[in-house]
């Protein structure tokens, strides 16, 4: 079960974050989600192709479905490295297959990459998984899914 945004990393146990505020209009922001920073509202769920992107993490005090909503909210980023694992925002219909390259939608969710997509990450969803067990398709919008990044 995906209970933990951050799942671990190659070369270290503890993940790096930043703190943003958020002043963007009262909305729902969902840990596991991908942003960018943004100049106006702090963060943005659009993330470019050559866009360095973060990971919304969970609340302090809080777990990973709860939303962190609105203007003034600080929110806490993950920084992505190569082969760090977490539980990510997924589009509908993504596969689960591993190493399903991933790419970034509108929205911030982990989308599967098309012919021409920029690839972000990673399905980490190998045969010998205990995933396998609790997590099983079809895939939703915003279901948390295992990912490996790129």
């Amino acid at each position: 079960m995906l209970n933990k945004i951050y799942r671990g990393g190659v070369h270290r146990t503890t993940p790096e974050t930043v703190e943003v505020n958020y002043t963007g209009s009262a909305s729902v922001v969902l840990p596991g989600a991908a942003a960018a920073l943004s100049s106006t509202d702090g963060i943005t769920g659009v993330v470019g192709p050559d866009t360095f992107f973060y990971i919304i993490g969970e609340q302090l005090h809080g777990g990973v479905d709860e939303n962190q909503v609105g203007t003034g909210s600080s929110i806490r980023l993950y920084t992505p490295r190569s082969g760090d694992l977490y539980a990510a925002r997924a589009a509908a219909g993504v596969p689960l297959v591993d190493d399903t390259p991933l790419t970034i939608n509108a929205q911030g969710q982990f989308a599967a990459a098309g012919e021409g997509d920029p690839v972000h990450a990673y399905l980490d969803y190998p045969s010998n998984s205990s995933l396998r067990v609790d997590l099983t398709g079809p895939v939703v919008a915003d279901q948390l899914i295992p990912i490996k990044i790129k």
